[in-house]
């Protein structure tokens, strides 16, 4: 009598990329009606030589800014987002091919 195992077929594990917002810095204190430049970075060891096909979505408060924002090949993004008047929580959420998300947030 033979015995075996199941076949199983072998994959890639992908982990949420780890993502930081490098600007404004959390606290920073910005003048209503001033555009501002967001700038953030990516870091995805499973998609290192791929960093431009992870996509960025900026929100502030809630809501999505920066239409067309991508990572470049080194995982750096940056738009420009005119503030209203009153506090703002900036978030930076980077999704891998994977599916697996990763965010930063600042205030």
């Amino acid at each position: 009598m033979l015995a075996g195992c199941q076949a199983t077929p072998l994959g890639k594990y992908a982990s949420p990329p780890s993502v930081s917002i490098d600007n404004p810095a959390d606290g920073t204190t910005v003048d209503e009606g001033v555009p501002i430049i967001l700038s953030g970075v990516v870091v995805d060891p499973y998609f290192e030589e791929e960093l431009d096909s992870i996509t960025p979505t900026w929100s502030v408060n809630g809501a999505k800014v920066c239409d067309g924002a991508v990572f470049d090949a080194n995982g750096l993004t940056s738009c420009e987002n005119i503030f209203s008047e009153g506090a703002a929580q900036i978030t930076l959420q980077a999704i891998n091919p994977e599916g697996q998300k990763g965010s930063a947030e600042v205030n």
